[in-house]
């Protein structure tokens, strides 16, 4: 039996998303980078490591979403593999918004931690 083949108005469907996970892994990466950056210039050592630490999750949170972009790359060009393709990128998207979870509970528990040190 022959695999599905995505239609031209699907692909262009598959080509936005795709554009839409480069621009977030972009802002990821860009944040990410910022971050460390910025980190450098901070006195307290505390929240220097804080800050690195941050910046770290967020550039592996860019790498997570770029994961899929080639997949659903394929998903447009490739002829008869675009249902294993998106189901590919399907799982390398699972596995950055679950990462994406993992990190947003760590951010937020780091500054819970952080004001809570500034308070006392």
């Amino acid at each position: 039996m022959a695999e599905y083949e995505f239609s031209g108005a699907e692909n262009r469907r598959v080509r936005s998303l795709r554009g839409t996970i480069l621009h977030i892994a972009f802002l990821f990466v860009a944040f990410g980078a910022l971050q460390l950056a910025g980190s450098f210039f901070l006195v307290d050592i505390a929240g220097r490591w804080i800050s690195l630490a941050a910046a770290v999750l967020f550039l592996v949170l860019g790498w997570l979403y770029v994961r899929p972009l080639d997949n659903l790359r394929r998903v447009v060009e490739s002829n008869g593999q675009d249902i294993r393709q998106m189901m590919a990128a399907l799982s390398d998207l699972r596995v950055a918004c679950l990462g994406g979870e993992i990190i947003l509970v760590v951010l937020v528990a780091t500054i819970i931690v952080e004001i809570m040190r500034l308070v006392s």
